[in-house]
């Protein structure tokens, strides 16, 4: 499986106004490089992308320094969404769950038959909120 992008909205230094789209960063096959001057967010990327991954039992969300202060009411959610080819028996049969789970919410075209698998976290005051997003 790789990492094909990340999306986060109303995490630390990356806010979002009502109605604005989150911050979405593609990721190339191949070697990615984060480049800036200081402060303008590179490691609050890479930050959001462990928070996501880590188990919801080791999960170190501080709602002080991981919630912009602007926006104290906001939701932080990071978005991963991963490709697979299918070719290893676990990511076969994750995506034979994740289609399965993706036609029962009503979808047609699923991610899963594209090969993705689109991570959703979410979270809500200290409540951890992890589902798959669905076409």
């Amino acid at each position: 499986m790789k990492l094909t992008s990340l999306t986060v909205r109303n995490f630390r230094s990356y806010t979002n106004a009502q109605g604005e789209p989150p911050h979405k960063l593609p990721l190339d096959s191949g070697l990615n490089v984060l480049v800036g001057p200081n402060n303008c967010g590179k490691s609050n990327l890479l930050r959001a992308v462990a928070l996501a991954l880590q188990d919801s039992g080791g999960s170190d969300f501080n709602s002080d320094q991981d919630v912009p202060s602007q926006l104290s009411w906001a939701y932080p959610t990071i978005t991963l969404t991963f490709s697979s080819e299918g070719k290893v028996s676990v990511e076969k049969t994750l995506l034979s769950f994740l289609e399965d789970y993706e036609k029962s919410a009503g979808a047609k075209n699923t991610n899963a038959a594209n090969g993705e698998i689109v991570l959703r976290v979410t979270y809500r005051n200290s409540r951890r909120d992890v589902s798959f997003s669905v076409k």
